[in-house]
């Protein structure tokens, strides 16, 4: 081959060498092996010479065509062999924004419980949050529940030790704020939960 063609095929091989996808490789394969590509160009060359020099220079260009070729074949199978174990940049598109999460929603009961409780503090009710597990005084004696009354037995009531229970009901708060907060006249109230099993 002349140093033209050596020069014609150290420039593929470079372009080809620069190219970082399959796209960009066809762009180079048709610069240099495309109808109107670099190698078509030599090959009008063949008009004007004598049948020898024909077979001389025919011999040159499937050499450059070969060259070429093999290189372009090695390089498109090492970026298909590299979009295949490479990391799948496709799946995931990180630039694109995030799904928002929607906020929750109260529950209905203590939505319900929050517009009682703002209302009630705005006629001038104190509200305060008081045990769960109550005393037998504050949960029975003190609201005049006798000993013998069914809600004092153990299939109505859970106790957790001897004198204590968790309340059966939320009055038991009405003792301990008197208690607190001093005698009547005195606005107080309070929600949570009751135990029992009914």
């Amino acid at each position: 081959m002349s140093d033209n063609n050596d020069a014609l095929v150290e420039a593929a091989k470079e372009s080809i060498a620069a190219a970082q996808t399959l796209a960009e490789l066809d762009e180079v394969r048709v610069q240099y092996l495309g109808k109107k590509g670099k190698l078509k160009s030599l090959q009008q060359q063949l008009k004007s010479l004598s049948p020898e020099e024909k077979r001389e220079f025919g011999k040159t260009l499937n050499a450059v065509k070969q060259s070429i070729q093999t290189a372009l074949t090695e390089k498109k199978e090492a970026l298909e062999a590299s979009e295949k174990t490479g990391p799948q940049i496709d799946a995931i598109d990180v630039t694109l924004p995030g799904v928002r999460s929607l906020p929750g929603h109260r529950h209905p009961l203590m939505a319900t419980m929050e517009e009682v409780k703002s209302i009630l503090i705005g006629l001038g009710f104190r509200y305060d949050d008081y045990p769960e597990v109550e005393t037998e005084f504050f949960n029975f004696d003190a609201l005049n529940t006798p000993d013998w009354h069914p809600a004092r037995d153990m299939h109505d009531s859970f106790y957790t030790t001897v004198g204590n229970v968790l309340r059966t009901h939320t009055s038991a708060f009405q003792t301990r704020a008197m208690k607190q907060f001093g005698p009547p006249p005195l606005r107080a109230m309070t929600s949570g939960r009751c135990y029992r099993r009914d």
